[in-house]
């Protein structure tokens, strides 16, 4: 990594936290976290990342970040910055007892984040408020549909809520299938979910979120309707925090 590069990206981060981009690496739960840490603590998050880069660890609260030998030695992937790439991977490798973030870049076992872990990083980082509410298996659809009120409550208490999905509702050709096995995917909320009067399976849904460095919708073709009871399939909960 680069010294300058490092140091422009922070700032870059710091004025714009939507930004933090986990490229084509699996840690999107780390950008999630990292994104929200650039919002409300950006000291802390600057000076983890000055730490890192100088020392190899770092600590944000109670919050440790240490990665292992193999991370600190690894290739820096291609087309992420060289400040997010410092960040996420330092942080998923030191929630990894096992396995090391350094052996597959492309969503191996060792790079996806549960809802434990990212509820957890939030708590040690200091976090005043923090619901896990979010799991990897299939809950009932009206359960979900209970949990997208909830989310939007959250989110009017200036919560970040970061929801674990299944990609597929982010492409307009699998949004509508009724078949989902797990969830593979962290998006940070960013305006509440509109569902119409009521959470009906039949109304559409839409909302906004950030995710890969950019701010998006679902659905994400506008002319493209999405029936919530198809977003429900793909909704596995979500991590609440406030600073």
């Amino acid at each position: 990594m680069d010294r300058a590069a490092v140091a422009a990206g922070l700032k870059d981060r710091v004025d714009d936290p939507n930004k933090v981009r986990q490229a084509r690496t699996p840690f999107c739960g780390p950008a999630a976290f990292i994104r929200a840490l650039a919002i409300d603590k950006p000291d802390a998050y600057v000076q983890a990342a000055i730490d890192l880069f100088n020392t190899g660890k770092a600590t944000i609260g109670a919050l440790k970040i240490e990665p292992g030998s193999v991370v600190r030695g690894a290739r820096m992937p291609d087309n992420i910055n060289h400040a997010d790439w410092l960040m996420l991977s330092s942080l998923r490798d030191s929630s990894n007892a096992l396995l090391t973030a350094a052996d597959n870049w492309w969503g191996g076992v060792e790079g996806p984040t549960l809802p434990g872990e990212l509820a957890g990083w939030f708590k040690a980082a200091g976090y005043t408020s923090v619901a896990n509410n979010a799991c990897p298996k299939t809950k009932a659809l009206d359960v979900n549909a209970l949990q997208i009120l909830d989310a939007n409550v959250y989110l009017a208490s200036k919560h970040h809520v970061v929801m674990f999905i299944d990609s597929d509702v982010l492409d307009e050709d699998d949004q509508d299938d009724m078949l989902s096995a797990w969830p593979n995917h962290w998006v940070t909320l960013l305006a509440p979910i509109a569902h119409g009067s009521t959470v009906s399976f039949t109304n559409p849904i839409a909302m906004l979120i950030a995710h890969w460095g950019l701010t998006v919708t679902i659905p994400v073709n506008a002319a493209k309707p999405l029936q919530t009871v198809h977003f429900l399939n793909k909704f596995y909960g979500y991590v609440a925090a406030k600073s």
